[in-house]
């Protein structure tokens, strides 16, 4: 996924005629549109204008573009000062948020939100790269009790496995990353994990791994004391995340990915036991989809036909009454 690199900071997409972009202007301006239009949104054109069209209703009498420019006035901040092109950004040091990591612990993808990345860890290049030994947890909970008992240091890089939508329905691990950030060397420690992130959470921390753990991936075979390579590129939003070597040994991510071949899956890799039911249903049919990547969006054919395969295989007539 190459995409974010050319998408500007509040702008609209080039694949479409109007976007809605998040518009963070000032904190009172985006309290007022919370409060009247329901949500902090303006509407940008691909040719990078301002657009505003006067017909969005809002919960109040006022209509959406005069709400706008009237609290912009009143703040005194211009939203086009906000609402940037590539180039402008460019020229005021911004780049794109997220990057998306692939490697062979993340074949089908990750998320970094690289912005987030403490400056003083990157490179002057703006390359964020970290090589550490893996320490491996199965729940927020125990990675938490790892912190507190000083079994985390500087360099360590935390593995969240069975986390993802098969394992918790995809749980918030804000908790983990929040104890990180207020860490003393925190921002030398980073983690990988199947689950997702909170919009707050800052630091090295590469979510929504995929294949997810429970599903098969990579990600459910890391052991206790495995080498991981992670390299973030803040500037060409590229980045790659390996297993390089085990038993504090490193050697490539060649071999790593030879030996993650030979590797069975973690044997204390378990569904939450009160994983509610449409959780689970979501998971499956996500998973039939595509994964978290892919899947994000049903593939209602693909669905059908894993039922019907489901079907044929267990022998069922569902036109027969039982």
């Amino acid at each position: 996924m190459k995409f974010p690199r050319r998408l500007p900071h509040f702008r609209s997409l080039k694949f479409a005629p109007f976007a809605l972009i998040s518009l963070f202007l000032f904190s009172n301006l985006t309290g007022l549109l919370f409060s009247r239009a329901m949500a902090p949104v303006v509407i940008a054109s691909p040719d990078n204008k301002l657009r505003i069209p006067a017909d969005i209703p809002t919960s109040g009498d006022a209509e959406l573009d005069k709400i706008i420019y009237e609290a912009g006035e009143r703040e005194g901040v211009d939203p086009n000062d906000v609402i940037l092109s590539p180039e402008v950004a460019k020229r005021r040091g911004m780049t794109s948020t997220v990057c998306f990591p692939h490697g062979n612990l993340a074949p089908h993808g990750s998320v970094i939100k690289s912005t987030a990345i403490d400056p003083s860890v990157v490179g002057t290049d703006g390359v964020y790269q970290m090589t550490g030994p893996a320490k491996v947890f199965t729940s927020e909970a125990s990675a938490i009790q790892a912190i507190k008992a000083g079994k985390i240091s500087a360099g360590d890089i935390i593995v969240l496995a069975s986390r993802g939508p098969m394992g918790s329905g995809m749980e918030e691990t804000f908790q983990l990353t929040g104890a990180l950030r207020y860490l003393p060397f925190g921002k030398h420690v980073a983690l990988i994990t199947d689950a997702r992130f909170s919009g707050v959470s800052t630091g090295a921390c590469i979510g929504h791994v995929s294949p997810e753990a429970l599903a098969g991936g990579p990600i459910g075979k890391i052991r206790d004391g495995d080498m991981i390579e992670i390299v973030v590129d803040r500037q060409k939003l590229e980045g790659a995340v390996n297993l390089v070597g085990e038993a504090g040994a490193i050697a490539s991510a060649d071999e790593g990915s030879r030996i993650l071949l030979k590797r069975d899956p973690r044997p204390d890799l378990a569904p939450d036991p009160s994983l509610p039911t449409d959780t689970r249903l979501w998971a499956a049919l996500q998973a039939v989809s595509g994964g978290p990547w892919g899947g994000a969006v049903y593939d209602c054919e693909a669905i059908l036909k894993v039922i019907a395969a489901g079907q044929r295989a267990l022998g069922l007539d569902l036109s027969k009454p039982d």
